[in-house]
C-alpha cells in the first residue's frame, strides 16, 4: 500500500452489491443497458478485463440480481425485483420484450476470488475450501428437495464440511468438483440453464506472482528462484487450470462428470484485471471471448464513467463547478483500439464526491484514492527496482509526453524477469490502468510529440505492437513521480540522500541560501523540466526528499488543512520542537522575460505564498501549537 496516498474517506467505499446500493438510495450510474448486449453476444465463456476499482464487481452483482431465478418460490420475489430495476434503462419500453424473456430466468452461481491472498498454496487452498463451503451453505435449502440422490446428498454434506480441517487431497477433489456438481443439481431441479459468474478470477494468481516477485528482487541476477518449477505460483496456475476446465471445455462424447457440467452451464462470465493466455489456465481457449481495455467490442463503456455520466454524478452532489478538477485528476483513460472511448476512474470520482459531501464548506483538495487501494503490491514491487533505462522512460511520461512502447498480447507474469521484461512491464502497466493509450498528434513525428491531451480519435493502422502511451492523469503522475524520485535519490547515504539531509535541515533551521541551492540542484537533476507543468510532481519531489532525510519520529505531511487555509507540505519534528510549512506557487503560462525580470516575478510569487501562510494562520495551532520554532517558506 502506498503510504503517501490517503485512505478513502469514511462511507466512501463503492458498493459492490447492486441490491444494497439501490436499497440505500445511493447514486447509481446506470449500466443496465449493457445487459441485453452481453446476452446477445455469442460466447461460451466471456472474460471482461478492466483495471481495479472500475466497477467490475458491481457489474456482476447487477447481472446476478437481474437474471437469477426465484430459488425459494417467494411470492414477493418478482415485485421486489421490479422495484430494484424501476426507472433504469433495462426496464424501459425499448427493452420490454428482453425484460420479460430474461428477467429471473436463469439459475446463477456467483463466486468472488478477490480474498484469496495467502502466503502459501496450502493456505490459499483453505480459502478456496471456505469459498465452496459458503456456496453450498447458501444452497443448503436444496437438501430438502426430493430430486437429490443419496450420493448427491453425501457429497453435498461433504462440501458443507469444507471449512473444517481434513485430508488435503480429498479437500482439493471436493473443491474442484463443487461448481460442476452444483451446476448439475440446479439444472435438474429447476430445469433452467446455469449461468456462472466469477469475479476477480486472476487475484489468486497475481498474488502468487507478487510473492515470487518479492523473492526474485533478492536475486543478484533477477532470475526466478531455483525451485520455480514447483513454486507457489506454478502450483496456483495448475490448480486454477483444473478449477476452470469444466467451465470452459465443451462436453466430451459420452456422459462424463465434466461433460454433464458443461452441458448444464449456459454461459460463464468472468472479470479480472488481466488476460493471462500464457498461464494456460483456460483449457480449450477457443471457447473464450475476451473484452479488454484495447478491444472495440461495444463494451468500452461497460465499466468506468463516461464524461456525461461523470457530469451527472457531480451535478447530483452539487459539484458541477468541480468538473475541471475531476477531469485533471481522474480522467484520461482511453478504452478501445481504433475507436477510443474516454473513461473516468469511478472509484476516484465517487471518493471525491463523498469527501466533499462530508467536508461540506471546507472543500478539501483532490487526493490519490485509487492508487492507495489494495491490489498494487505487484506493481510497487516491480517499480521499486527500476533500472536506469526504465527511469528514462518514466521521465518522458512525467513530462506529459507520449512514449511509444511495445506491448505483448500474450502477457505472462513469469516473463517479468526475462529478457522481455520491459515489454511485459509496459503491458502490465497498460492493462492495470497505470498507462493509457492515446493517438499521435496530426502531422507530428514521434520525436515531436507534445503533451496536448487527446479526447478521442483513431489509432494508425501501422505499428500496432508499439502503442503511443501516456500517464492518464495527475493521480498516476504522482505515483510514478514517487517511484522515479526514490530511484534517483538512491537512499539516505547516497550523495543525493546527503544533499536531501542538508535541504531538510535548512528548511527547519531557516537557512534560506542552503535551502534555495539544494532545491535548485534537485530540480535540475531530478526533473529537467519540472513535471512539464505538473504541480503534483513538484510536490511529490519535495515530499520524497524530505521523507528520505527525516529522522525517526518526524512527520512529513503532503497537502493538509491548517488554520483557515491549506498547506502544500508540512514537517513536524516533535522531539526537537520544531517544524516547517511550505506553500508553492507555480507561474501560469511561459512569458518571455529577461533574467532579472524573471527573478523579480518569482520573488513576488514566493512572497505571496508566504503571505498566505501568515494571513491564514497555517503555522499556528493544531500540530504546530506545541512547537517552539516553525519556519514558513514560500516557494516559486
Amino acid at each position: 500500500m502506498n503510504p503517501r496516498c490517503p485512505e478513502p474517506p469514511e462511507n466512501s467505499r463503492g458498493y459492490q452489491d447492486f441490491a444494497e446500493l439501490r436499497a440505500v438510495g445511493a447514486p447509481y450510474i446506470d449500466k443496465t443497458r449493457f445487459i441485453p448486449k452481453l446476452l446477445g453476444m455469442k460466447f461460451r465463456i466471456l472474460l471482461i478485463t478492466r483495471p481495479r476499482r472500475f466497477g467490475k464487481s458491481l457489474l456482476l452483482s447487477t447481472l446476478y440480481r437481474f437474471l437469477c431465478c426465484n430459488y425459494k418460490d417467494s411470492p414477493d420475489f418478482e415485485p421486489q425485483l421490479d422495484r430494484l430495476f424501476a426507472g433504469l434503462e433495462i426496464s424501459r419500453k425499448s427493452h420490454q420484450i428482453f425484460y420479460a424473456v430474461h428477467r429471473a430466468r436463469y439459475a446463477v452461481i456467483m463466486l468472488s476470488l478477490s480474498g484469496i491472498e495467502e502466503q502459501s498454496f496450502s493456505a490459499c487452498l483453505n480459502c478456496f475450501a471456505g469459498l465452496m463451503h459458503d456456496l453450498y451453505k447458501n444452497f443448503e435449502f436444496l437438501l430438502k428437495r426430493p430430486e437429490l440422490t443419496a450420493a448427491e446428498r453425501r457429497r453435498f454434506n461433504l462440501c458443507l464440511k469444507l471449512d473444517e480441517p481434513g485430508d488435503e487431497a480429498q479437500r482439493r477433489a471436493l473443491i474442484l468438483e463443487a461448481v460442476p456438481q452444483m451446476a448439475r443439481l440446479l439444472r435438474r431441479i429447476y430445469g433452467r440453464k446455469v449461468l456462472v459468474l466469477i469475479d476477480d478470477y486472476d487475484a489468486p494468481l497475481e498474488h502468487a506472482y507478487f510473492l515470487t516477485a518479492r523473492c526474485c528482487s533478492r536475486q543478484a541476477e533477477g532470475a526466478l528462484p531455483p525451485d520455480a518449477a514447483d513454486s507457489f505460483c506454478q502450483q496456483m496456475a495448475r490448480f486454477m487450470r483444473d478449477l476452470f476446465e469444466p467451465l470452459v471445455k465443451p462436453p466430451a462424447t459420452g456422459k462424463t462428470a465434466s461433460g454433464e457440467c458443461a452441458s448444464a452451464i449456459y454461459r460463464t462470465i468472468m472479470t479480472g484485471c488481466l488476460h493471462l493466455p500464457e498461464e494456460r489456465i483456460f483449457p480449450g481457449a477457443d471457447n473464450l471471448t475476451v473484452s479488454g481495455v484495447g478491444d472495440d467490442d461495444g463494451l468500452q463503456e461497460i465499466c468506468g464513467f463516461t464524461q456525461t455520466e461523470t457530469q451527472k454524478l457531480l451535478e447530483s452532489y452539487g459539484l458541477s463547478s468541480h468538473e475541471d478538477t475531476v477531469r485533471k485528476w481522474y480522467d484520461g483513460y482511453r478504452f478501445g483500439q481504433r475507436s477510443l472511448k474516454r473513461i473516468y476512474c469511478p472509484w476516484d470520482v465517487i471518493c471525491y464526491c463523498k469527501e466533499h459531501e462530508k467536508a461540506a464548506a471546507k472543500m478539501p483538495r483532490p487526493k490519490c484514492y485509487w492508487a492507495n487501494t489494495s491490489g498494487n503490491d505487484l506493481i510497487y514491487e516491480i517499480l521499486s527496482h527500476l533500472t536506469a533505462d526504465l527511469s528514462c522512460d518514466f521521465e518522458v511520461l512525467l513530462k506529459g509526453r507520449t512514449l511509444y512502447a511495445p506491448l505483448d498480447d500474450h502477457f505472462a507474469f513469469r516473463d517479468l524477469w526475462s529478457r522481455h521484461a520491459k515489454t511485459q512491464l509496459f503491458t502490465l502497466l497498460y492493462l492495470s490502468g497505470y498507462l493509457t493509450v492515446t493517438r499521435p498528434s496530426p502531422g507530428k513525428s514521434r520525436a515531436q510529440e507534445t503533451k496536448a491531451p487527446v479526447d478521442q480519435g483513431k489509432l494508425p493502422p501501422e505499428d500496432m505492437k508499439k502503442l503511443p502511451l501516456r500517464l492518464p492523469n495527475y493521480e498516476i503522475t504522482l505515483l510514478f513521480a514517487e517511484q522515479l524520485l526514490a530511484f534517483l535519490t538512491g537512499g539516505r547515504e547516497s550523495p543525493a540522500g546527503l544533499k536531501a539531509k542538508r535541504l531538510y535541515e535548512a528548511l527547519l533551521s531557516g537557512d534560506k541560501d542552503t535551502a534555495e541551492a539544494c532545491l535548485n540542484y534537485f530540480l535540475w537533476t531530478c526533473l529537467s523540466v519540472p513535471g512539464a507543468g505538473y504541480e503534483p510532481v513538484f510536490h511529490a519531489l519535495i515530499v520524497d526528499l524530505l521523507e528520505t532525510a527525516a529522522p525517526f519520529g518526524a512527520r512529513v505531511k503532503p497537502g493538509s488543512e491548517s488554520g483557515t487555509g491549506y498547506i502544500d507540505v508540512s514537517v513536524i519534528e516533535e522531539d526537537s520542537s520544531r517544524g516547517a510549512v511550505l506553500e508553492f506557487r507555480r507561474l501560469k503560462g511561459k512569458p518571455l522575460l529577461q533574467e532579472q525580470d524573471e527573478h523579480d516575478v518569482l520573488k513576488k510569487a514566493a512572497a505571496a505564498a508566504l503571505k498566505q501562510i501568515e494571513s491564514r494562520g497555517c503555522a499556528e495551532g493544531g500540530d504546530f501549537a506545541s512547537l517552539k520554532s516553525v519556519k514558513c517558506w514560500g516557494v516559486s
